[in-house]
C-alpha cells in the first residue's frame, strides 16, 4: 500500500490515494499471497509458469529483443527475464514503484510513483545498481568479496555503518582493496556496483565475521534445601521445589527463550542446595560456565564446579560449614573460539543460607501437676519445659507429641519464633488409667527455617 498524500489547498480537505488492484489482488490470492507470477502462453500450449517472486509486485511487461523486461515494485527493480526463467536486475530505480515503460531507439522510459517520476534507462554509459542493506545483527569485520565467474565491466564499492538506515554515521563508499571490502567495521553494509557499458555482474557474496561479544549473564539464584538430577528434571520424589527467577528475563539471541524463564522443578533435598542462571550470547556462541563460591567474612572465591554447559547445578550442601554464601557465575564463550579470542562474563548471586545442621533442644524437663477423675476416666496435668537454639537461623516451628500421638504446635514464650532461641513451657494434659500407676512420654521437636530438625524426649512418671 501507497502511504497517503499530505494534506492540501483549503484546511479540513484531506488527499488520499487509493490501493493499486494489482496490490489488492495480489493480497487475495490464494495461491501466492505475497508477490507476482509471470507465465509465458504459446500457441496450443498450456501455460508456462516463467518467473515469480514473492515480495515484487510486477506493474508492467514489455517485450524486447533481448528479453522480457518486468517493473516491479516495492523496491523499484527492473528485471530482464530470458524464455528459460533465467532474470537480471538491470536497474534499480529512486522510486518505489515503477509503474509504466515505453521505448525509443536504445533508451526505455520508466514512469515511477512514490514519488512520481520519468526516468530514461539506456544501454550505453555507466550505470549503477546497489544492494538492500546488509544487518550482520553486531558489530562486524567484513573480508572478501566473492563475485560470479565471467563478470565484467563493472567496480565495486561498500560503506558501513551501525543505524539501519544509510543517512547518518555511516562511512563513505570506498572501492574494494585488492578484492576486499575496504570499510570499517560495522553491523551493516551496502555495496555497489558502478558499471561500464555494456558490463555485467553475476552474484554477489561478501565474507564478513562478526566481532566477538562477550557473554552476558542475566539473573543468578540459589536455592538451598532443593536438588535436580544431571539432566535438570527433578525424579519421580513427590514433593518438589519449583525455581524461578525473580523478573521475566529479556530475549536475546535465542538464548533467553521464554523456556529458558519458566520454573525448573527440583526435589525437596535439605542436604542439597541448587544454583540456576540465565545468560546468553549475541553471537550465538556455545556457553561453558564455572561456579565460585564465597562465605561471609571471605575474600577468595573458590572454585566449585567447572565446565559446566546446562543452566542448572545442584551440590552437596553438607560439605559446606553452615552459614551466609554467595555464588559467582562465570560464562564463557571459549568452546566457540581460540583461547586468545574467548571472552567471558560473571554475575554474583544474592546472598543464600546454607544451614544442615538441626536445633539444638535443651533442658527438656517435665513437672507432674494434679491428676484428676471422673466417670472411671482420669488426667493427669503437667508443665513441659525446653529451650531451643539454632547455630546459625532463625528458628521457624515447635511440636510436641504425647505418648507417641498426633503432633501438636508449641507456642514459645512471647508467641513470636523469630530468633536463633526460645524458650517454650507448656501446660499439657495425660490421659490415666484410673487403677494403675501410668508412665508417659513427651517428644519435642523443632525445625529452623531450612527444615532442619531437632528431637528429644522426656518421660513422667506417676502414682494413682
Amino acid at each position: 500500500p501507497l502511504p497517503p498524500l499530505p494534506r492540501g489547498g483549503a484546511a479540513g480537505t484531506a488527499v488520499g490515494i487509493a490501493q493499486p488492484a494489482s496490490v489488492g489482488a495480489a493480497g487475495a490470492s490464494n495461491l501466492l499471497p505475497e508477490g507476482s507470477e509471470i507465465f509465458a502462453l504459446g500457441d496450443g500450449q498450456a501455460p508456462r509458469k516463467l518467473w515469480a517472486a514473492r515480495d515484487e509486485i510486477v506493474y508492467a511487461l514489455q517485450s524486447s529483443s533481448n528479453g522480457l523486461l518486468a517493473l516491479a515494485g516495492n523496491h523499484g527493480r527492473i528485471f530482464r527475464i530470458q524464455p528459460d526463467g533465467s532474470f537480471a536486475v538491470v536497474a534499480q530505480l529512486d522510486a518505489q514503484q515503477p509503474l509504466s515503460l515505453a521505448g525509443k531507439g536504445d533508451e526505455l522510459y520508466i514512469g515511477t510513483g512514490n514519488p512520481g517520476r520519468i526516468f530514461a534507462l539506456s544501454s550505453a554509459g555507466a550505470h549503477e545498481f546497489s544492494s538492500q542493506v546488509f544487518d550482520a545483527a553486531v558489530l562486524t569485520r567484513f573480508g572478501h568479496v566473492e563475485v560470479e565467474p565471467g563478470a565484467s565491466g563493472y567496480k565495486i564499492f561498500t560503506r558501513t555503518g551501525n543505524v539501519e538506515q544509510p543517512a547518518r554515521g555511516w562511512s563513505e563508499w570506498q572501492m574494494l582493496n585488492d578484492g576486499v571490502v575496504a570499510s570499517p567495521a560495522g553491523r551493516f553494509l551496502q555495496w555497489k556496483a558502478v558499471f561500464e557499458a555494456h558490463g555485467s555482474l553475476g552474484s554477489v557474496g561478501v565474507n564478513y565475521l562478526p566481532v566477538n561479544a562477550a557473554p552476558v549473564v542475566d539473573e543468578v539464584i540459589v536455592a538451598p534445601g532443593a536438588r535436580v538430577s544431571a539432566s535438570g528434571l527433578a525424579s519421580g520424589m513427590p514433593q518438589t521445589v519449583m525455581i524461578g527467577f525473580p523478573a521475566p528475563q529479556p530475549a536475546a539471541s535465542g538464548l533467553s527463550m521464554p523456556e529458558a524463564n519458566a520454573p525448573l522443578a527440583a526435589v525437596k533435598d535439605r542436604s542439597f542446595a541448587t544454583a540456576r542462571w540465565a545468560a546468553h550470547d549475541d553471537n550465538g556462541d556455545e556457553l561453558s560456565y564455572a561456579l565460585y563460591l564465597r562465605g561471609d567474612g571471605e575474600s577468595v572465591w573458590r572454585l566449585l564446579k567447572d565446565k559446566l554447559s546446562e543452566k542448572a547445578y545442584s551440590f552437596d550442601a553438607t560439605a559446606l560449614p553452615d552459614g551466609g554464601y554467595r555464588l559467582k557465575v562465570v560464562a564463557s564463550d571459549a568452546p566457540s573460539h581460540s583461547p586468545a579470542d574467548a571472552l567471558s562474563a560473571e554475575k554474583i548471586s544474592p546472598r543464600f543460607e546454607i544451614d544442615t545442621t538441626p536445633p539444638t533442644i535443651r533442658n527438656l524437663k517435665i513437672t507432674a501437676g494434679a491428676r484428676s477423675c471422673a466417670q472411671g476416666k482420669c488426667a493427669r496435668a503437667a508443665m513441659l519445659v525446653f529451650d531451643a537454639e539454632d547455630a546459625s537461623s532463625t528458628l521457624a516451628r515447635a511440636e510436641f507429641s504425647l505418648d507417641a500421638g498426633p503432633w501438636q504446635y508449641a507456642e514459645p514464650v512471647g508467641k513470636l519464633t523469630d530468633n536463633r532461641r526460645a524458650h517454650y513451657e507448656l501446660k499439657i494434659a495425660f490421659d490415666e488409667d484410673s487403677d494403675q500407676n501410668s508412665e508417659h512420654l513427651a517428644t519435642v521437636r523443632v525445625y529452623d527455617r531450612h527444615d532442619n530438625a531437632g528431637l528429644a524426649k522426656t518421660i513422667l512418671g506417676g502414682q494413682h
